[in-house]
């Protein structure tokens, strides 16, 4: 009897060391729950408050057109895409540059004119000075961004970070190593921006961050400008006279008769900047892929039947195929358009009035 009552009250025991244990580890999961929708919750509104969705912004038609760095917004697209680990950076004491070459590379984003490795992808700017003006306290700052931080690694590389101040992404040692590993798995796609001193003092000369981070040097536009109207030879508005089409190209027109076939070409245009040329290319759903230096000459991914139109539209000078050269038995590692800029432009006839 007695050995029976024993044996009861340890059974009742150990219920209830299974009772207790069951309802600690509900409370502990409960708890833990608890924390990650309070991370979610500071996560989402770290995000509402201080990005801006500039794809959006492109989609709906509030961002304005440039034609002024073509060459740069290039770069940047080429840099995002090419499966390199170190994230682009623009380099240029002039705001206003910065933030029009991070919007052309948005407005390309909403109308994917992009290369197939940025399809899809989405480019948020990091609001750095309503952040900033809002947290009471660098902590607070800090928390802010590594908040945003993590909802950019959590999209796997879907969504493109901008920073207009990019050393603000690194004040604290959780938010720098966040970038370092973000970047290392693939997860992190940013866009930095830094004046040249910036640059240098916080990144080039940092080994832990060095090799992170490539700078894509932004020039002043109105010097060159103004350089380039002051060695400009009049007689070059006067146009070329006979065929402005490569006789290669030609060939390709005529072996595909739909004109349907895309291929890149060189075009040399009287004015790049041209209203009407501009249009032009767009109606044969044309895409710029790069600038020569400031001059105006275009890299031009397009339909060989948009070439018969650009021929006889009185705005451009030549345009043949931008292709690898083959020289001395192997293919050069360049383009043609890197050929173009070494080569003296193709033989045509020029008329001076006197």
């Amino acid at each position: 009897m007695r050995l029976s009552i024993k044996f009861s009250k340890l059974r009742q025991a150990a219920t209830l060391v299974i009772v207790a244990s069951f309802v600690m580890s509900n409370a502990i999961a409960i708890g833990a729950a608890a924390g990650d929708i309070k991370t979610a919750v500071v996560n989402a509104s770290a995000w509402t408050k201080y990005t801006t969705d500039l794809t959006q912004l492109g989609r709906e038609g509030r961002l304005r057109e440039s034609l002024s760095f073509e060459a740069e917004t290039a770069q940047l697209i080429k840099a995002l895409g090419n499966g390199d680990v170190r994230q682009p950076v623009l380099v240029t004491d002039d705001k206003t540059s910065q933030e029009t070459i991070v919007e052309q590379l948005a407005i390309r984003l909403a109308k994917d004119n992009v290369s197939a490795d940025l399809k899809g992808k989405k480019l948020v700017k990091l609001e750095t000075a309503v952040l900033f003006s809002n947290a009471k306290t660098p902590a607070e700052a800090s928390a802010a961004i590594n908040a945003v931080l993590s909802q950019v690694i959590a999209s796997k590389g879907q969504v493109i970070l901008y920073a207009d101040e990019l050393a603000n992404l690194i004040i604290s040692e959780q938010a720098k190593n966040a970038v370092i590993n973000g970047i290392s798995r693939g997860d992190l796609k940013l866009i930095g921006a830094s004046n040249a001193a910036g640059y240098h003092e916080n990144f080039e000369a940092r080994a832990e961050l060095a090799a992170f981070f490539e700078s894509i040097v932004v020039a002043d536009t109105t010097k060159v400008t103004n350089d380039t109207a002051e060695k400009a030879d009049p007689a070059d508005s006067e146009g070329y006279r006979g065929d402005n089409v490569s006789a290669d190209l030609r060939q390709m027109m005529s072996e595909d008769p739909s004109g349907k076939k895309r291929v890149d070409v060189i075009l040399q245009a009287k004015d790049a900047d041209n209203a009407a040329l501009r249009a032009l290319m767009a109606d044969g759903s044309a895409r710029v892929k790069n600038r020569i230096g400031r001059g105006e000459t275009l890299v031009v991914n397009l339909p060989l039947r948009a070439l018969q139109t650009l021929s006889s539209s009185g705005l451009i000078n030549y345009v043949s195929p931008d292709r690898s050269t083959r020289i001395s038995g192997f293919v050069e590692s360049t383009t043609g358009a890197t050929a173009m800029r070494s080569q003296p432009a193709p033989i045509c006839i020029r008329t001076r009035h006197h």
